[in-house]
């Protein structure tokens, strides 16, 4: 298996994309693109060689407090969300 090329950086541009994804497409239905790829593909995340660590962290960051604030808004942690991806109703 040949070296990953995931850096710390991709990393952090990953899970911006993560917390998208689950709180607010998932769990919010919100009809937002991913911050990086218009296309759903993940895979744009990780070159991370047009980057600079502010971007990535500004987003990650407001990302982290948009899920915080579904979070907070929620009636419960038994919200549920539709995964497209597994199919099933996925909660909070």
């Amino acid at each position: 298996m040949p070296p990953s090329t995931l850096s710390l950086l991709g990393l952090v541009r990953h899970m911006a994309e993560v917390e998208r994804a689950w709180f607010r497409r998932v769990i919010n239905a919100e009809d937002v693109p991913l911050v990086w790829s218009a296309d759903d593909d993940y895979q744009v995340v990780y070159d991370a060689s047009t980057a600079t660590r502010a971007e990535a962290f500004e987003a990650w960051e407001a990302e982290v407090e948009r899920s915080r604030r579904i979070e907070r808004e929620a009636a419960s942690l038994d919200v549920t969300g539709y995964d497209p991806r597994s199919g099933k109703q996925v909660s909070l």
